[in-house]
């Protein structure tokens, strides 16, 4: 055996002959042999000689499994499924075989008979819910999900007692990844209110909770108590308490349930993902920041987990942490070509243009990519300064579909840059000509109009385009922009509702029309969009730190709504931005605790001296300390970076009630 590990072939056979001397039947001896002449490029008298073995001691498993080893490494079809089908029948018990050979079949095409293999293993077994469930699978795989759910169906009706509820479970998350919501919900209930002591009741009750959870979170809160009730450490019920924590500014008592959670499943990507938002919103972002770090790591990189860290971190200011992240979902991720696209835009956006050319060649190698990464490569010559070279790559793309919008903006930019303004002119209008609703094309003439000083015709070809394309929401947010750069905040204001009519939830076009209403010193209006947005998107930072901050300024005599933006700013007190330092300085001020104020309020000042409004909070703050000579100098500031800011007589009144200097 040792001579054979270390490739010494000739010298293993001669010892297993000295073995066999001693004793003819000895198995590793004569597996040593056929190995050897297997090794040595004789197949068909490898198999000869272990048939003639197999045949001499019928089911020794050590001569089937090498004679199965030799043909699956020969990619010998039939004889494969010949040995599959005679392990099969030796060794009934051994289900891994049937599996082996359930592959098998469906490698080679054989769907029926493949069937019949996993049949007859839940038949062998009846109350195994994982052997059920792999014939579900395989109906689904091989017909659609109409054809898994009738199998489902069939399997609840003939099922045993003892897993009749379980597939009944398993019936309603099908449901739910199909889209048949009221269907599940139906099943959930019915599961839910049946009175049993099962483990698969407890999990409808939570599996319901988590469905109606936004919609009716007190009967999903009521739920979830119900099961935590009989199992304390039921994890989907924990997870459910946390979740509602969380939306209700309890942050701690979230981490809590989901520190027993993960004690229960330490491996639950979910779990650590929800416990990495209620630090987050705890104001703890170096936790939230580790524990998402781990979450990356259980999923082993996959996009949709690490695409989470990875934006955090650039949230933080870290984009080459970010980009440190992507790279290892496409190092363990090779083939995944969201990932190198991902990437590409980090290394771009870093300016490393070499890197983005790197990603750009592994994107060209996956198929249906090509167009993308020669887009990617020629962004990168832009940045490098190479616009002739760069130009001729963005026009072979204008004629190539999947990249044809991307290739004309860069192409204007470019004509543009070399100051060739008609060619940029011209290339627009040949494509407005072909497709009039070109949103991207329209939009590009309107930022032409406006390079070349034509704000009526800008003005007008984004009206007409409203009005000839009124479902295309990029159309309101170009026109309520160019009203906001032209001092014209009342047609942003009618542009953006008028869109906002038409979707009501787009985040973009309404908080374009909050900060409006902030322009227009409207701040009753501004609250109420940012409200909307917090709703709409809770996870936001900045939805969150321009409500909070807004009822700080606004709601001061609102005891309730100074409460409210507390808490709302909590998650705001772990992070490095000036605006954010600001605004949970003052609540920090407003809710009596100076010293945390000033903790916060120094770096913002530090951060944004030109701000009137920071200098008007530290100042504000430093007055009340009776610090009266710091107060005077940033009240000062305030009032000569702006005189007419909204706090300026505020200023002025505390400025004059405090001592002659």
């Amino acid at each position: 055996v040792l001579e054979m590990q270390a490739g010494n072939r000739d010298a293993a056979a001669i010892e297993a002959g000295r073995a066999l001397e001693i004793d003819p039947e000895n198995m590793v001896a004569n597996a040593t042999l056929v190995r050897k002449r297997f090794q040595d490029g004789d197949y068909p008298g490898a198999v000869a000689q272990l048939d003639a073995l197999i045949a001499a001691k019928p089911g020794e498993l050590t001569y089937e499994l090498l004679k199965l080893q030799i043909v699956l490494s020969v990619n010998d079809g039939d004889a494969a499924r010949q040995q599959l089908e005679r392990m099969v029948d030796l060794y009934p018990e051994e289900t891994r075989y049937r599996q082996m050979l359930v592959q098998l079949l469906v490698q080679r095409g054989d769907a029926d008979a493949a069937e019949d293999q996993l049949r007859a293993l839940a038949a062998a077994d009846p109350e195994n819910l994982a052997l059920v469930m792999d014939i579900v699978a395989f109906r689904t795989a091989m017909g659609g999900r109409e054809a898994g759910r009738a199998e489902l169906a069939a399997q609840i009706a003939a099922a045993p007692a003892g897993i009749a509820e379980s597939l009944r479970l398993a019936m309603a998350r099908f449901d739910l990844q199909s889209g048949r919501r009221e269907d599940a919900i139906a099943t959930l209930e019915e599961l839910a209110a049946s009175g049993s002591d099962s483990e698969s009741v407890n999990e409808a009750r939570a599996g319901l909770a988590e469905v109606i959870i936004t919609e009716d979170p007190e009967r999903a809160a009521s739920l979830a108590e119900t099961v935590l009730a009989e199992d304390e450490s039921h994890v989907g019920a924990l997870a459910i308490r946390a979740r509602l924590a969380i939306a209700d500014y309890r942050p701690a008592d979230a981490i809590r349930d989901l520190r027993v959670a993960l004690d229960a499943d330490p491996d639950n990507v979910q779990l650590m993902l929800l416990e990495a938002t209620a630090h987050e919103r705890n104001g703890n972002i170096t936790l939230a920041g580790e524990r998402l770090a781990s979450a990356s790591r259980a999923a082993d990189y996959t996009l949709d987990v690490s695409r989470r860290y990875a934006q955090f971190l650039q949230t933080m200011g870290d984009v080459a942490g970010a980009e440190t992240v992507i790279e290892e979902v496409t190092r363990r991720h090779p083939r995944n070509a969201e990932a190198l696209r991902m990437l590409a835009d980090l290394r771009l956006g870093l300016g490393d243009w070499a890197g983005a050319e790197q990603a750009a060649s592994a994107l060209m190698q996956i198929e249906g990519n090509e167009d993308i990464g020669e887009q990617i490569v020629a962004f990168a010559l832009t940045g490098q300064g190479q616009v002739e070279d760069s130009t001729a790559r963005f026009e072979a793309l204008m004629q190539r579909e999947e990249t044809q919008q991307n290739a004309m903006i860069a192409l204007v930019r470019n004509y543009v840059s070399i100051g060739e303004v008609e060619r940029a002119v011209s290339l627009i209008d040949n494509v407005l000509d072909n497709d009039p609703g070109n949103s991207v094309a329209t939009v590009a003439k309107a930022d032409l109009h406006l390079y070349l000083g034509e704000m009526d015709q800008a003005r007008d070809l984004l009206k007409r385009s409203i009005r000839d394309y009124p479902q295309t929401e990029v159309f309101y947010l170009a026109l309520a922009r160019l009203g906001l750069g032209n001092d014209e905040p009342r047609l942003a204001e009618a542009t953006l509702q008028q869109g906002l009519e038409l979707f009501p939830k787009n985040e973009t076009l309404r908080f374009t029309l909050a900060q409006t209403y902030e322009r227009l010193r409207d701040y009753e209006a501004a609250i109420a969009q940012y409200q909307m947005l917090y709703e709409l998107n809770p996870s936001s930072v900045i939805y969150a730190n321009n409500l909070a901050s807004l009822l700080a300024e606004h709601r001061t005599d609102d005891p309730e709504q100074i409460s409210r933006a507390i808490q709302i700013a909590q998650r705001l007190r772990g992070y490095d931005s000036p605006h954010l330092q600001d605004t949970y300085g003052w609540l920090m001020y407003l809710s009596g605790d100076n010293t945390a104020a000033l903790r916060s309020l120094v770096p913002a000042a530090e951060g944004l001296p030109q701000n009137p409004y920071v200098r008007y909070h530290i100042g504000h703050v430093y007055a009340a300390l009776e610090e009266y000579d710091l107060a005077r100098s940033h009240l000062e500031a305030a009032l000569a970076i702006d005189g007419n800011f909204s706090k300026a007589a505020s200023a002025r009144e505390i400025l004059s009630s405090m001592p002659a200097p």
